[in-house]
């Protein structure tokens, strides 16, 4: 029973029951203002905001246990914030120590939970956000109080499947989330994942275009839909006045009508090193534009099924300093016909292109695909500092006739043209969808082909091994160390040996 005849002098005076009622009908900033007067106020809003049994979370979602962060010590003050939840969002916004935040992660509709029957204990569900103008809007009032922050990463692309701006205020709240990462000044690096902001009707034009970022030196948009006209002239405008180092285009539209490489035009990025654009309908005229006007590229990935329709030879003066190239087979073949062009590269990885649908891949399709990486490996052997190589193989009857037969059908001997790249020391194998298994019968046709390279030192199977025994796998190493004298290293899915060493795993790899 709360005293009614009391004599309270001040607010921090108030009794808890008082003060929770308070606290529930108050918004964030008032309330974050109301807890700097007192420690006891910012424990008891604490306990409204986190009840107790979620107050320790796993460590992939936040490092530091909420009352970390909200008083952390001195040797505990975060400096990467991992968002997951509104119910974290919140307590990171109270904490007082946030200021000096670094890097921010914001992974938007998942929290871990307890896992069904049989499955792992770090298994993950999506979680609903039933207001996501409300979260968004929070996130930017969160932004704006680690105005040092240098590294952002916010990915939707798990929890928003009907855009942005199907939801009421969802274009504001990204717009607020923009200005507010631009105030500090010190943002240099950005990712933005599963941002669908469409284009508004007439009578919804106001919200002002958030300031181009001007200090940014990596960008990676992933599976963004920037079709909203401000929004759209703040990515090039980010784009033009940041000094990039590094820029990545995954899927983004930025019109209904128009592919994306047609924003290639207006974009004008001096300093760019690495460069990485996926989409399906990449025309490579405008690509080759773009190309003479950032010849400082080093790293260069194109992802794309659109064919390559000019007749003209690459230019042999196009991006002398290359030295990291990814894409399909076709435009691999296309670069590196000319033996004067790309003089400095030194790494290859042939993608498939198809990165985004492998269920409507036809046999014409892998037959195609095939025949075009037999004329890649052909067009390498005059190219000396070419040493390592990445390709992707199907799995299944397309993958043993071919690595049986080549291009041909049979009727003739396999040209083998493997055996005159006499320079590639290191070889990555991946499967076409990442999943599926070699035969026993492409496995012996494999350790035949990895035989035809004469200069192997390395060798990774990355994928279409994971469904190996033990002894399956072991004896398919055995025999790759058989025909391979040459060979030192040998990997087989996560397993990696060294020649005369005992096995160990490998923690991390690349991924084509």
């Amino acid at each position: 029973m709360i005293s009614t005849t009391a004599n309270w002098a001040t607010i921090v005076d108030l009794p808890n029951e008082i003060l929770h009622e308070i606290f529930r009908s108050m918004d964030d900033d008032a309330l974050f203002a109301m807890l700097l007067l007192s420690k006891r106020l910012h424990n008891i809003a604490f306990e409204i905001l986190v009840p107790q049994k979620r107050r320790r979370i796993r460590p992939q979602a936040v490092a530091y246990t909420f009352t970390e962060i909200c008083h952390p010590p001195p040797q505990l003050i975060p400096s990467h914030l991992i968002i997951t939840d509104m119910r974290v969002l919140r307590a990171l916004r109270l904490s007082i120590s946030i200021h000096q935040v670094g890097s921010l992660s914001v992974v938007a509709g998942f929290v871990t939970t307890a896992p069904p029957a049989g499955l792992d204990s770090n298994y993950t569900v999506p979680m609903v956000l039933t207001d996501v103008s409300r979260f968004m809007r929070g996130l930017a009032r969160l932004c704006r109080r680690i105005p040092q922050v240098q590294t952002v990463d916010i990915d939707f692309m798990s929890s928003l499947s009907s855009g942005l701006a199907s939801l009421p205020g969802g274009t504001a709240a990204a717009a607020e989330i923009l200005t507010a990462i631009s105030i500090g000044h010190a943002c240099i690096s950005l990712k933005l994942g599963g941002w669908q902001i469409e284009a508004r009707p007439e009578a919804n034009l106001k919200i002002p275009m958030p300031p181009p970022l001007t200090t940014l030196l990596v960008l990676n948009l992933s599976l963004t839909e920037l079709i909203d006209p401000v929004f759209r002239a703040w990515a090039i405008g980010t784009i033009n006045a940041s000094r990039l180092t590094e820029l990545v285009l995954n899927r983004v539209k930025f019109s209904v009508t128009s592919p994306t490489v047609d924003v290639l035009r207006l974009l004008d990025v001096p300093s760019l090193i690495t460069f990485r654009i996926i989409s399906p309908d990449v025309n490579f005229d405008d690509l080759l534009v773009f190309m003479r006007h950032h010849h400082r590229i080093q790293k260069l990935s194109v992802i794309t099924i659109e064919p390559i329709t000019s007749p003209e030879a690459f230019p042999e003066e196009l991006l002398p300093n290359l030295s990291d190239l990814t894409a399909p087979p076709h435009y691999v073949s296309h670069l590196v016909k000319s033996p004067k062009s790309l003089a400095r590269l030194h790494s290859i990885t042939i993608h498939p292109g198809h990165e985004w649908d492998h269920h409507q891949l036809t046999s014409t399709v892998v037959d195609r695909h095939l025949q075009d990486l037999e004329d890649c490996l052909d067009y390498m052997s005059c190219r000396e500092k070419l040493a390592t190589l990445a390709i992707c193989l199907p799995t299944g009857a397309h993958a043993e006739n071919w690595l049986q037969h080549g291009r041909g059908d049979g009727s003739k001997p396999r040209k083998d043209v493997e055996a005159n790249l006499v320079h590639i020391t290191s070889l990555d194998i991946h499967d076409w969808c990442g999943f599926q298994a070699f035969s026993p019968a492409a496995c012996k046709l494999l350790v035949r082909w990895l035989a035809l390279f004469p200069s192997l030192q390395s060798v990774r199977i990355l994928d279409g091994v994971r469904h190996m025994t033990s002894i399956q796998r072991s004896a398919f190493e055995s025999e790759i160390w058989e025909h391979c004298p040459q060979l030192n290293s040998l990997g087989i899915g996560w397993h990696v040996k060294e020649r005369g060493k005992s096995l160990f795993v490998v923690l991390s790899f690349s991924v084509i």
